[in-house]
């Protein structure tokens, strides 16, 4: 079974080993130069571990113990292992392999067995290739160690080596060797659109919620080859995607460096190559999403950048919501950015809601409204979003705003929608887990609305008596000129 979580391995002393312990869980041989993972406490050769973690950093996944337990946070050199296994073997045929770095990248091996092993990371001994059916007795540990001389030495993988004179090694540290790898998977000459693919998903995962990485990841002048890996295959659709959900990996947080990765990405052409992404995929509903997706961040809470991506992608947000209908994803984020790029009170957010109502942006969130109503939580809350923002009381297009959301029957889409969501909350029982947020956003936005349709209608009574009187005159003048007439 697996061996119990503690902050340090509890391989450190011969008491808490067995003879078990003394074979390599990847290798299934006697374990040479042992190390240890903590806070798991399982053990492994230097080298198969390193070829492990190499294995994992190549493909751009997580680093994990290969029997996949607790996330590995230290690599460390098991002294109280190698004791055993040098007091168990005989003294004239040493079992344990030198350290020194030319000893170990002197040996030729063949690793393809052990690169398969190790990419799976899973399975236990009994489930994998098996040799001597594990370790019972000094005397099998010797006849293991026989059989294991036969067996070619695995080389330290040179993309993650565990030498003795580098350990202890902080788990983290390896993110490093991974950001390095993949950036230089995006600046390869070769144009299969695969490596940089997996090199854009590698670097999203890595940067996803780590503020160290988004500044290293900046520094190297990864946005930058990422951008330009967007741009080297327009026409594949998953370096599209995976560009573009790095490029939010690197804004989405609230520390400062994701502040000056907005920057960097204007710089570099980000928002320009987004725009064009969303032009040239604009059937492929992933591809619309990942780009709104990358929007919402690289926008927020920025005047600047709220104006540049407004200036450059309010047509594409538009059209993403019109050709994508039944994509509730795609109609909820686009009514996110929507908002988002004209949350504020500068100059700047009324300009960009007088452009939101030039394009009629609002009659593509009235359209959503009417599709999908109370069903959707995400798409209502959404829509109540972008229209509290276009309608803001204070800003300069108040009244204009108004009149265009009451103009497509705003209102009435919302008393329905909020009525169809309050009984879709009871019939599943949950009446207390309405969310407050979406019912205090459609109260808001219908006490904003109520008099501006109050007087829409005044104003086209007004207009149809107006009209009603301007047939009723000459029809009075012609019955009058046809009664003189006929005196």
């Amino acid at each position: 079974g697996k061996r119990g979580r503690t902050a340090k391995s509890r391989y450190n002393t011969k008491e808490w080993t067995t003879l078990d312990d003394l074979q390599c869980q990847i290798c299934l041989s006697v374990l040479r130069q042992c190390v240890a993972l903590e806070p798991c406490g399982h053990n492994f050769c230097a080298s198969c571990l390193s070829q492990h973690f190499a294995n994992l950093l190549q493909a751009g996944l997580p680093l994990t113990c290969p029997l996949r337990c607790a996330v590995p946070e230290r690599v460390v050199n098991n002294k109280a292992v190698r004791a055993l296994i040098e007091m168990h073997e005989p003294l004239e045929t040493p079992l344990t392999v030198s350290s020194s770095r030319n000893a170990s990248a002197g040996a030729g091996v063949d690793v393809a067995d052990l690169n398969e092993v190790a990419s799976q990371g899973q399975g236990t001994p009994s489930t994998r290739r098996t040799k001597s059916g594990g370790i019972s007795s000094p005397a099998s540990l010797a006849a293991a160690k026989e059989e294991a001389e036969d067996e070619d030495f695995v080389e330290m993988s040179v993309l993650c080596p565990l030498y003795d004179d580098m350990l202890p090694m902080v788990a983290s540290s390896l993110k490093s060797k991974q950001v390095e790898f993949s950036l230089s998977q995006l600046r390869r000459p070769e144009g299969d659109p695969n490596p940089f693919m997996a090199a854009l998903e590698s670097l999203a995962r890595l940067a996803w919620s780590d503020d160290v990485i988004r500044e290293e990841i900046a520094r190297g002048h990864g946005i930058e080859a990422m951008v330009a890996a967007i741009r080297r295959f327009p026409d594949n659709e998953g370096v599209q995607c995976n560009g573009c959900l790095a490029l939010m990996s690197l804004v989405r947080g609230e520390g400062d460096v994701c502040q000056h990765n907005q920057w960097r990405v204007a710089k570099a052409g980000g928002v320009e190559t987004i725009v064009e992404a969303m032009n040239e995929f604009h059937d492929h509903a992933m591809v619309q999403l990942s780009a709104l997706l990358c929007m919402i961040p690289l926008a927020l809470e920025n005047p600047m950048m709220q104006a540049h991506v407004a200036d450059l992608a309010l047509p594409a947000v538009c059209n993403a919501m019109r050709l994508h209908p039944k994509e509730a994803e795609v109609q909820a984020k686009g009514m996110v950015v929507l908002g988002v790029l004209a949350q504020g009170e500068d100059a700047v957010h009324d300009a960009i809601r007088y452009r939101q109502l030039s394009i009629n942006a609002h009659r593509e969130i009235a359209r959503s409204l009417a599709i999908y109503g109370g069903e959707s939580d995400e798409v209502l809350w959404a829509a109540l979003f972008s229209l509290a923002v276009l309608v803001r009381e204070g800003g300069e297009p108040f009244e204009p705003a108004c009149r265009a959301a009451a103009g497509t029957n705003v209102q009435t889409l919302v008393v329905e929608a909020l009525e169809q969501y309050r009984e879709n909350m009871q019939s599943a029982g949950n009446v207390d887990l309405a969310d407050d947020t979406i019912l205090r956003a459609g109260t808001y936005l219908l006490d904003v609305l109520g008099p501006t349709v109050v007087k829409l209608r005044e104003e086209r009574r007004r207009m149809y008596a107006v009209a009603a009187t301007a047939v009723a005159v000459p029809a009075v003048l012609y019955a009058g000129y046809k009664f003189l007439i006929a005196r």
